[in-house]
């Protein structure tokens, strides 16, 4: 059955994947280094499943570039959802 995939957590997957690729880490080395599994990684990265608080704590202590950019994304977020609530 096909399952539709949020657009907010394809994004951060999107994110994940282009820090993992940068860092030259297969899935495995990330899911170790945060303490997952690469199932879980997988998931992430699909869009499929998002993080809970102990993997973003993870990753602010582990990766943190990857960690900066997820408050980017959400400061974006938070501007443009503002901006849309002021133009009403």
């Amino acid at each position: 059955m096909y399952k539709k995939v949020d657009s907010k957590l394809l994004q951060i997957g999107n994110n994940v994947r282009e820090y993992r690729k940068q860092k030259h880490y297969n899935q495995e080395k990330l899911a170790e280094l945060l303490d997952v599994s690469v199932a879980t990684v997988s998931r992430i990265e699909n869009g499929s499943s998002a993080m809970d608080i102990l993997i973003l704590m993870n990753i602010s202590k582990k990766c943190p570039e990857l960690f900066q950019r997820f408050i980017i994304m959400w400061k974006i977020y938070i501007f443009a959802m503002e901006n849309r609530t002021n133009v009403r």
